[in-house]
């Protein structure tokens, strides 16, 4: 049973308040009011919703009896003021615990429970993969963890030939988790997987076969994630050569064999409670239709990664802000979420305002700059030859990277104090043929896997996209500091996988979650960033 602290303050202030219905909780949902702290079991998703004194006195006075209006007047004798009570009866609706708000989604989940709708895998049409031989996942990953299969297949392999040096060596070590458990992984000599060979590829794949190799292994760097709608299989994004494996290969849509074994892995399902805006909580089925209309926009060839990722965090926007004046009524969320699904694509892809740049490369300046720091925390916590060195190489490799970020960003927010020599040869546009490819091929897979959320927060993870969508950008500019206006393929692969990768380290998890209200500011500035020279 997972846990999930909830709090609430009184902000806000609402209108249009109350209409004629009966609260209850839902069916699987009951409170625990114990000598701890009150609680909302929920049953059908089996976590634990911890509530503070605000939100339990509205849980409290919900008994399935009192209508809107006496459940908000048993809350304010229990010491809160109505728009404090009205808040809070606003938070249990957008938790879908109380019956009938969110019913097609509460409807899917009955539904996975009891079996009677087993979880489809759900596949990008598009999506590829093929190895391009590179031999940097045997580098830069983290070699595991192995299960009870992987190990034994290990154990059973003849390396008399392959690999004659290590007859009679373990090939895995324990590595600890944070939650205190310790999982097999891949030995690693010299910073590389044991088992790579000189030239690069996988030992075991050449001379024992694919189906030898540890199944983390086998399916880099396809990843898959239980939503409510289906197994999403996607690709993560980290192949050094993601620009030719993403469109390599046959369709992964036509080879359901390679699918097979994350199909199998587990059916725990992924459904959190999402916090859309520093004010508003929601369960995931009010975030995942907003994520699924940048998802679909993304396959548009003619709408740029950074105007995609600005229009979702306009949604956002958009549906956190229709809340306010809502009705208390089980079906309003749901109607304002539909109407924002509903309003012309044109209104959210309308240009940045003048007005808004500034503060935008602001915002965007000042993250670089935690992250530099972030960088810097990296490379202290992570000692020479430590397992995890490949981070250090990741920060290492990211912090020039900001710094021409942060650099440029100067420049546009004082061009008359910045050399002409660095606006000439610092910026690149994204609106080149290979960045929009690859950059609107990135957002596709990433929000439609896992990388909407960051630690269940919706504006640090957009933020995070953004940084992806620059770093990107700008380590292959730095890389191909030689070109006039336009970096390489190869460039842009080796810049994505830094964002990728780097991006995804706890440090920078974090810069991301405490810069979370500066997110509307910098994506509204960030598609003018990505195309000014």
């Amino acid at each position: 049973m997972s846990a999930r602290a909830l709090t609430l303050d009184g902000r806000r202030r609402y209108t249009r308040e109350t209409v004629a219905f009966v609260p209850a909780l839902r069916t699987e949902v009951s409170l625990r009011n114990d000598d701890a702290a009150p609680a909302l079991v929920d049953a059908l998703l089996g976590r634990e919703l911890r509530l503070d004194p605000a939100l339990a006195a509205v849980a409290l006075a919900i008994d399935g009896r009192r209508d809107v209006d006496d459940v908000l007047a048993a809350a304010c004798t229990a010491g809160l003021t109505r728009p404090l009570a009205v808040r809070g009866l606003r938070a249990l609706l957008l938790l879908n615990v109380i019956e009938g708000a969110g019913d097609a989604v509460i409807a899917s989940l009955r539904a996975f429970r009891d079996g009677l709708d087993l979880p489809r895998g759900r596949v990008l049409p598009e999506m590829r993969f093929e190895c391009q031989g590179s031999g940097s996942c045997c580098q830069t990953l983290s070699l595991g963890p192995l299960d009870a299969a992987d190990v034994e297949r290990l154990a059973a392999l003849d390396l008399s030939k392959s690999h004659p040096h290590l007859v009679g060596q373990s090939l895995t070590e324990l590595h600890a988790h944070p939650d205190g458990r310790r999982a097999p992984y891949l030995r690693r000599v010299d910073g590389r997987c044991l088992l790579q060979l000189d030239d690069g590829r996988c030992g075991v794949h050449v001379h024992h076969g694919a189906a030898a190799k540890p199944l983390t292994c086998r399916l880099f760097p396809l990843e898959h994630v239980v939503r409510y709608d289906g197994v999403h299989v996607y690709d993560r994004g980290e192949c050094s050569r993601f620009g030719a494996s993403s469109k390599a290969g046959e369709p992964l849509a036509r080879t359901p064999q390679r699918l097979l074994p994350l199909m199998a892995q587990t059916r725990r399902l992924d459904h959190p409670i999402v916090q859309l805006s520093p004010s508003y909580l929601a369960d995931f089925g009010y975030y995942a239709p907003l994520v699924q209309s940048a998802v679909d926009e993304c396959a548009a060839d003619t709408l740029a990664a950074p105007e995609v990722l600005r229009a979702l965090a306009r949604r956002v926007a958009a549906f956190t802000g229709a809340l306010d004046g809502l009705p208390l009524s089980p079906g309003a969320a749901g109607a304002a979420l539909q109407h924002v699904l509903a309003t012309p694509r044109a209104r959210f892809y309308v240009p940045c305002r003048p007005e808004n740049l500034v503060p935008g490369a602001r915002a965007l300046r000042a993250v670089a700059e935690a992250l530099t720091v972030a960088c810097d925390r990296v490379l202290e916590q992570i000692p020479e030859g430590h397992g995890q060195s490949w981070a250090r190489d990741f920060a290492r490799r990211l912090k020039p990277v900001l710094h021409v970020v942060r650099t440029l960003l100067a420049a546009l927010l004082e061009p008359q104090s910045a050399p002409e020599r660095i606006i000439d040869a610092g910026f690149l546009s994204a609106d080149t043929p290979e960045a929009h490819d690859t950059l609107r091929r990135s957002l596709r897979q990433a929000l439609f896997g896992r990388q909407a959320l960051v630690d269940d927060r919706a504006l640090p993870a957009l933020l995070r996209l953004a940084f992806v969508q620059l770093v990107t950008v700008y380590a292959a500019r730095h890389r191909d500091a030689g070109e006039a206006s336009r970096a390489s393929i190869g460039g842009l692969d080796e810049g994505h996988q830094l964002a990728v990768r780097a991006l995804s380290l706890d440090p920078m998890r974090q810069v991301f979650i405490e810069a979370a209200e500066a997110a509307p500011a910098a994506l509204e500035a960030l598609p003018y960033v990505l195309r000014w020279r």
